[in-house]
C-alpha cells in the first residue's frame, strides 16, 4: 500500500514511473535462464499495468538473456495481448500441454519458502553440486557461494518444519507438471523450458534430501541414510546430464558458474565414499 500511494503521488507531479523486475533470473533459482512460470509473470505484469507503471528496470546484476519469459512481461503491456495466442506463438503445437503443465508450476511456484536469508544461503543454486558430509562441518554458508551443510542458514526466518514443508508442495506440483511434459517433443522453445523446469526441480529436490540427511546423518540408521545418498545419487546424474546439453545451465552473470563438470565428478566420489560407510 505505500508503494501504492508513492506511486500516485509521483503521477500527481507529473513523473514516469518505473518498476524494478527480476523476470529471467533471480536468487530464488539463478542457475536457469527463466523459471516456467508463466502465468506468474503475467499477474505480476498485469498489476504492475493497472498500477499506471510505464516503463521496467529488466535487470540486476545476475544479468538478462532475451527468454520467452522476457517476451511474455513484455507482451503483457500491449493492449491486444492474448496469453493463448502467445503460448501457441512460442510452443506452436504444444501449446496446450505446456500451458497445462506451467499452470501448475505456476501454483507450485507460490509456496516457495521465501526469504532473504533463503535466497542468499540456500541450497537452491548449487543443488547436487553441494558436497555431503557424514559429520556436522560448522562451517558458515556464504552469499550465493558456498551453501556448505548449514541448513540454519538456509531456512532463513522458517523454521526447519516449515521450510521443508513449502519445498513439499512446491516438488509435488512440479513433479505433476514434468508428468505432463514426459513424452512432449516440439521445437527449441518446448525442449528449453522442460530441461529448465527438470533443472529447477532437481534443484529443490536435490536440497530437500540434503536436510534431510543432514539432520539424520549422525543417529540415523543406515537404511534410512543410504537411501537418501543413492537418491540424491540419481539427482546428480540428472543434472550432470542436462547442464552437459545446455551451457546456459549452472550459468549467473556475476558469479559465472555455479558448477562445472568436474563438480559433479567430485560429488559422485563424495556419494560413494558415503556409499562405503554405510553399507557396511
Amino acid at each position: 500500500e505505500e508503494t501504492k500511494q508513492n506511486l500516485s503521488n509521483a503521477k500527481k507531479l507529473g513523473h514516469k514511473i518505473m518498476a524494478k523486475v527480476q523476470i529471467n533470473n533471480s536468487w530464488e533459482m539463478a542457475i536457469v535462464p527463466y523459471v516456467p512460470v508463466f502465468e506468474l509473470v503475467k499477474e505480476h505484469m498485469q498489476n504492475l499495468k493497472n498500477l499506471g507503471v510505464g516503463g521496467l528496470m529488466m535487470s540486476w546484476t545476475l544479468g538478462g538473456y532475451p527468454t520467452v519469459s522476457l517476451d511474455l512481461a513484455n507482451k503483457v503491456f500491449e493492449d491486444d495481448f492474448d496469453y493463448d495466442k502467445w503460448l501457441e506463438q512460442h510452443f506452436e503445437d504444444c501449446a496446450p500441454k505446456i500451458k497445462k503443465a506451467v499452470s501448475l508450476f505456476s501454483e507450485g511456484y507460490k509456496s516457495y519458502p521465501y526469504d532473504i536469508r533463503t535466497l542468499y544461503m540456500s541450497n537452491q543454486e548449487c543443488g547436487p553440486s553441494n558436497l555431503m558430509y557424514p559429520k556436522r562441518t560448522g562451517y558458515t554458508a556464504t552469499m550465493v557461494g558456498f551453501p556448505f551443510d548449514d541448513v540454519n542458514s538456509w531456512v532463513g526466518m522458517h523454521t526447519i518444519e516449515s521450510y521443508t514443508s513449502k519445498l513439499s508442495a512446491l516438488l509435488e506440483k512440479w513433479e505433476h507438471g514434468l508428468a505432463l511434459l514426459e513424452n512432449v517433443r516440439g521445437n527449441n522453445n518446448v525442449s528449453e523450458l522442460i530441461r529448465y523446469a527438470k533443472v529447477v526441480y532437481i534443484n529443490l529436490k536435490s536440497t530437500l534430501v540434503q536436510i534431510d540427511f543432514n539432520l539424520k546423518r549422525e543417529n540415523g540408521n543406515k537404511q534410512e541414510l543410504l537411501a537418501l545418498v543413492d537418491e540424491e545419487l540419481a539427482l546428480t546424474k540428472q543434472l550432470y546430464e542436462l547442464s552437459s546439453q545446455d551451457a546456459c545451465i549452472g550459468y549467473e552473470a556475476s558469479n559465472h558458474y555455479y558448477f562445472t563438470q568436474n563438480s559433479f565428478l567430485e560429488k559422485l566420489i563424495n556419494l560413494k565414499y558415503l556409499k562405503s560407510l554405510y553399507e557396511n
